[in-house]
């Protein structure tokens, strides 16, 4: 988009290119990755009624997923269908890949409705696509294939297989792919069914407390994750319910600096605060999902945990080896509760996070002036080894050596 460069289309547009090239290296400076969103599942054109206005000038047929009197498959949502598998397409997808690798030095690519790619192309036949025939094939156009040859070709891509290849392993023609998404043990899949889980739950929808235990474990009945947030998200920033935004250039998808800005003594520092431990935290980034030699589920009693349809509490104890024991729970009632803590013998829980609190007391850092203070209005609980969450809440607990023991 030549009107995001400050250069415009000066130089015949090689500074705006320049401009690009300067904003990745300063990225990476500040140890931030570079990943493109790319759309390779279709073009501007709209449906075979609409303008000429890209490939479809060069060869429609070639392009274009098309039917046999013409008209465009549309798995794209949007009138027409990339024609991806074809030699001469998915050549050009891979040069273009490693055009913004070589030149632009970006860390890697998000593929816009992925499934797509993975889609028979038009006049498909094996001699067309692989050079030699395969015995009883015979594929119509747009069926999926188990070893699409443009995944194949950037799998195995001597500078493309290096980078993050990250897939929306679906596509508006139905094919859903998430968990099953042909890999070659090199792509990432976004998974949806994550976001949503996740969601339902914390919005208070009975019937997920085991799907989002799931969803915390990394999803291991798919495969191992790491979340991800969205921009603004650590300032609260809302989108008014609207879920698919991408075609307002307003405060919808701005990021709003005077938002952050106003709100980093609140929640813009709890974000910070949650992150760096995270990242403190060797539980919190395991490379594979975790056991129950580290792990262990809870109700609102130690060691019963209720996945009944009707629950809405999940917590757990992970086992950390720079933190020693962490407490996580999520109270996604409308009710408060009163929970009772795993007993450790010689120690005591903590608390570190609770959501429910004012800022600045939602995280106890430990620079924070009034910490002890706020530590003793939860003793008589945690003396009790009890802890009260009110609705809608989430928290964090630390276990430490008890001096009264």
């Amino acid at each position: 988009m030549i009107r995001y460069s400050s250069a415009g289309i000066r130089n015949c547009g090689h500074d705006a290119i320049n401009e690009f090239k300067l904003l990745v290296k300063e990225a990476h400076k500040r140890g931030i990755e570079v990943v493109m969103d790319v759309v390779f599942n279709h073009t501007v054109e709209g449906n075979d009624k609409g303008p000429i206005l890209s490939f479809r000038g060069v060869d429609n047929s070639v392009y274009y997923m098309l039917a046999p009197k013409g008209e465009f498959y549309n798995y794209s949502g949007c009138g027409n269908t990339f024609n991806c598998n074809h030699p001469v397409v998915r050549q050009f997808i891979v040069d273009c890949l490693r055009y913004w690798v070589t030149e632009m030095h970006v860390d890697g690519f998000r593929f816009d409705l992925a499934s797509i790619m993975t889609r028979g192309s038009s006049l498909w036949d094996s001699v067309n696509v692989y050079g030699i025939p395969i015995e009883g094939d015979l594929l119509t156009t747009g069926t999926p294939l188990r070893s699409p040859p443009l995944i194949d070709l950037i799998s195995n891509d001597p500078i493309l297989r290096g980078v993050k290849l990250i897939a929306e392993a679906w596509d508006t023609g139905g094919l859903y792919q998430v968990g099953i998404f042909p890999h070659w043990g090199i792509w990432s899949e976004w998974n949806g069914k994550y976001r949503d889980i996740v969601r339902q739950f914390i919005k208070g929808t009975d019937g997920f407390a085991g799907a989002f235990a799931e969803c915390l474990c990394g999803s291991p009945n798919l495969y191992q994750g790491v979340p991800m947030i969205s921009m603004g998200d650590e300032y609260g920033h809302t989108k008014g319910g609207n879920n698919n935004t991408y075609c307002h250039d307003n405060d919808i998808n701005y990021f709003r600096w005077d938002k952050k800005e106003e709100s980093k003594s609140d929640f813009f520092r709890f974000c910070c605060l949650l992150t760096k431990f995270r990242h403190e935290c060797e539980s919190l980034g395991l490379s594979d999902f975790p056991t129950a030699d580290r792990l262990q589920w809870h109700g609102h009693a130690p060691g019963l945990p209720d996945w009944s349809d009707k629950s809405r509490f999940v917590a757990f104890t992970l086992i950390d080896s720079v933190k020693g024991e962490i407490y996580v729970a999520f109270n996604a009632s409308h009710l408060p509760v009163i929970i009772s803590l795993p007993k450790r013998p010689g120690y005591r829980w903590e608390p570190l996070v609770d959501t429910s609190k004012p800022e600045p007391f939602d995280f106890l850092s430990s620079d924070l002036p009034a910490k002890e203070i706020a530590i003793k209005q939860y003793a008589p609980f945690l003396d009790a080894n009890l802890y009260p969450m009110l609705s809608y809440s989430s928290i964090i607990l630390l276990l430490s050596p008890d001096e009264n023991a």
